[in-house]
């Protein structure tokens, strides 16, 4: 966390992470236009995806409980979102902007497309 006079001078990533299967998806009230109402990145690495979410809650975050759900093979796509979806850890956004059943809804879709893209590439790798 930085401190009020701090700020961020750089960031280093190992090569290996710039070389994983990855996604980012934005989606926005107005195509193209307008500030995301949420956001997700995200990789795949060891047969895991990771991602992190932004414009749910108050602030980015990434759950490893989340994660965890996403990862659970044994349970069909749209059971593990749902699943990841009751285990957002913190409150979701309610606002002007969009409701929060409006950004649960979203990035229900979301992780949808996260799942069939990162799941697609690792299979033609």
């Amino acid at each position: 966390m930085l401190q009020p006079d701090e700020f961020l001078v750089q960031i280093i990533i190992p090569v290996e992470y710039l070389r994983l299967p990855d996604i980012n998806i934005k989606k926005r009230r107005q195509s193209t236009i307008g500030y995301p109402l949420v956001s997700i990145a995200a990789n795949r690495k060891d047969d895991q995806i990771r991602f992190a979410i932004s414009g749910l809650s108050d602030f980015p975050f990434r759950s490893h409980e989340m994660e965890e759900e996403i990862n659970r093979y044994s349970l069909h796509k749209e059971m593990r979102i749902q699943n990841a979806i009751n285990n957002i850890p913190h409150p979701v956004k309610d606002n002007l902007f969009g409701s929060a059943d409006y950004r649960k809804l979203l990035i229900q879709n979301t992780l949808l497309e996260v799942i069939d893209a990162l799941e697609v590439r690792n299979e033609n790798l």
